[in-house]
């Protein structure tokens, strides 16, 4: 390790002081590492003419630039050992990747799952429903199969080391059988299992390292021991390591050397032909028995890491390799900090979503996850502060998790809420349905979902009237509240009636009071249909009239079922906005009939419009508004906004957010 104070450094190379390619750059303040940069990435550091100081790389283009004032020193240290034959990482999906340069096609077995470890901060196995050890073949496991790979088999025969971190789970007293945690032991190989008490064995039920390696080209196993007996729900990190140069074999439990032992020969003895595969949860099973098809020998448990190396790692960096995951010690300071999400953004495919944070590096991988669709992207730097993620052509609506992963290791971002358009800056209305809502303490069509509407800033808030046996108009979808049918009643018997949040039954007046505190939402006043046309039309004069009484023309538009009402307001009030509600096939109107009839405007079910997609161009080219219903998902939402249609009555009009929003640019 070599530390440099940065006030005496005007200029310092990176290659001068013997740093090699793979070390890491530390900056220090106060003790603390406020930044880390690939060494590879700086070539020099030098002080400007204000003090400032960069990082250049070799072609002279600054990679990182900071004060004196934010540092006090800079550490070179060299990374992990590197798990250069296998490194699985266990995805969102239930499948796991190898990481490592070989790149080995991982299989999972049975219904294997994975989970999101706050504690490790990854993804993690999870073994279930296997009988512990060689009893029955393993329901659950992933696998790589490596007989096509003669380097990785040449590696393991020149000395190797395991790597694996395994919570068991069993019943009662752990069982006396052979069960294999991470192995490739058919007939020969090398793997971390929990032996069993018999055959001459000791250390009963010990997790143990065992290679096969003998003075010649017979199977000899060579035991190392732990006597550590695993407990079920306790997590194990388990580093087994064969040296062939020195003849040992050596097993780490929780970064403490548990057991080292002589090896006579070096000859190491590969697993049958035909078995020659890396088992996760278990081992390869015989090939002479046409009966197995998974993997024998299982363990249940909890799986968060598994992994091989090349070289016999030697005790510091075994000790290492524990401090880098063990739960109580803090190994995951985060990759990047002060993360900056846009979390409301239109997107489309191709286009570019930026995240700003500090310590992004050049082979970062951002993963967008949403049930089970898995977007893995590379990032693109543009500068200390913010990296660039080109998203796929099939971009989709929806909020995604978004998770910054780095060779194995993993950090969670936090969450964005996309919508796909076609064209950024897409202005598409949202009405929102019987108002908004669904936020805490509302209830449909009332007061609170009115002024929550308001509050969104939405376009309109939508809601239903009727109007009573001695004409008052009040707002209800349905035509009976409490048994009690509106129009049949007068105004008394309805009034003290209960909305779900424990509101009385508002009335149109008390939502025209409401709309006149405010400018920032049009009332969408659906006409409900009555018991008969002229009762109909009756209660949409009343309506229009209450409007202008109030004198609140300009806040609200008027829609019905009824056809004819739609024609009499038409004719009445040409000025004002009417459309035709529509959700039956058999009474929808063109887009020509509607303008021949007083220009009336679409407001039709979403599936109208799907079956005629003509109509909104058509509709358009008449100088007529479309307005479709009731659209809730993100998705269905962004696909209605690209087919163009002015206007979208939705459950769910908080995406307004994401609606008005363009070209994404930093919140602040």
């Amino acid at each position: 390790m070599k530390r440099l104070t940065v006030i005496s450094m005007l200029v310092m190379s990176a290659a001068a002081l013997c740093v090699n390619a793979s070390d890491y750059l530390y900056f220090h303040k106060n003790g603390e590492v406020v930044h880390r940069l690939p060494a590879q990435n700086a070539e020099r550091i030098v002080m400007n003419a204000d003090k400032s100081l960069d990082a250049l790389d070799a072609e002279g283009k600054t990679v990182y630039t900071f004060t004196a004032s934010d540092i006090d020193s800079i550490t070179f240290l060299s990374p992990m050992p590197k798990a250069d034959l296998l490194n699985v990482v266990f995805k969102a999906d239930g499948t796991a990747e190898d990481v490592s340069p070989m790149k080995f096609n991982v299989e999972r077995g049975g219904s294997a799952t994975t989970e999101w470890s706050d504690l490790f901060n990854r993804h993690v196995a999870i073994l279930t429903g296997n009988n512990w050890g060689n009893s029955n073949v393993a329901e659950n496991f992933y696998r790589i199969d490596y007989t096509d790979n003669k380097k990785f088999q040449d590696a393991l025969a020149d000395g190797h080391t395991l790597e694996v971190m395994f919570m068991p789970e069993y019943t009662g007293s752990i069982p006396n059988v052979e069960a294999k945690v991470f192995a490739s032991h058919e007939g020969g190989g090398t793997g971390i299992m929990v032996k069993a008490g018999w055959s001459g064995h000791n250390a009963l039920n010990s997790l143990t390292f065992l290679p096969n390696v003998s003075t010649s080209n017979t199977s000899s196993w060579q035991w190392a021991d732990s006597d550590v007996v695993p407990e079920s729900n306790a997590y194990y990190h388990i580093v087994g390591v064969w040296d062939k140069d020195r003849k040992k074999a050596r097993i780490y439990v929780n970064g403490r050397l548990k057991n080292e032992i002589d090896i006579n020969g070096d000859n190491y003895i590969a697993p049958k032909t035909g078995a020659t595969k890396f088992c996760i949860g278990g081992d390869a099973c015989p090939v002479s028995d046409s009966k197995y098809t998974g993997v024998q020998n299982g363990v249940n448990g909890t799986v968060v890491l598994a992994r091989i190396y090349d070289d016999a790692l030697t005790e510091e960096q075994a000790v290492r390799l524990y401090l880098a995951v063990d739960r109580f010690v803090d190994t995951t300071r985060p990759l990047v900090e002060n993360v900056t999400l846009l979390e409301n953004v239109q997107v489309k495919g191709n286009a570019i979503y930026p995240v700003y944070g500090e310590g992004f590096e050049a082979d970062d991988v951002i993963e967008f996850e949403r049930g089970s669709t898995l977007w893995e992207i590379p990032v693109t730097v543009k500068n200390a502060g913010r990296v660039d993620v080109v998203l796929p052509d099939d971009v989709r609506s929806g909020t995604f998790n978004v998770t910054l992963r780095r060779g194995d290791r993993r950090q969670k971002l936090g969450s964005v809420a996309f919508l796909k358009v076609r064209k950024f800056g897409n202005k598409s209305q949202i009405i929102a349905h019987r108002g908004y809502w669904s936020k805490a303490g509302a209830a449909k069509n009332s007061r609170e979902a009115l002024r929550n509407a308001i509050e969104l800033k939405a376009y309109g808030a939508e809601t239903d009237v009727w109007l009573t046996k001695d004409n008052i108009l009040v707002i209800n979808h349905d035509p009976s509240i409490d048994g009690v049918t509106i129009q049949d009643s007068g105004y008394d018997e309805v009034k003290n009636k209960t909305l779900s949040n424990g509101e009385t039954l508002p009335t149109f007046a008390d939502y025209l009071d409401i709309l006149g505190k405010s400018d920032r939402c049009k009332l969408i006043v659906e006409i409900k249909t009555h018991s008969s046309e002229s009762r109909t039309i009756e209660a949409a004069k009343a309506a229009v009239e209450a409007v202008k009484a109030a004198g609140l023309e300009d806040m609200a538009e008027y829609i019905a079922f009824d056809y004819a009402t739609c024609k009499a307001l038409a004719s009445e009030y040409p000025a004002y906005m009417v459309q035709y509600l529509c959700d039956n096939p058999s009474q929808v109107r063109t887009p020509a009939q509607l303008c021949k009839d007083g220009n009336i405007s679409i407001d039709y079910m979403s599936t109208i419009l799907q079956n005629n997609p003509t109509f909104i161009d058509d509709a358009h080219k008449l100088g007529l508004i479309v307005n479709v219903w009731t659209i809730s998902s993100n998705e269905e939402i962004g696909e209605w906004i690209n087919k163009g249609v002015d206007m979208i009555t939705t459950d769910t009009p908080d995406i307004l957010s994401l609606i008005h929003i363009s070209e994404p640019t930093r919140p602040y």
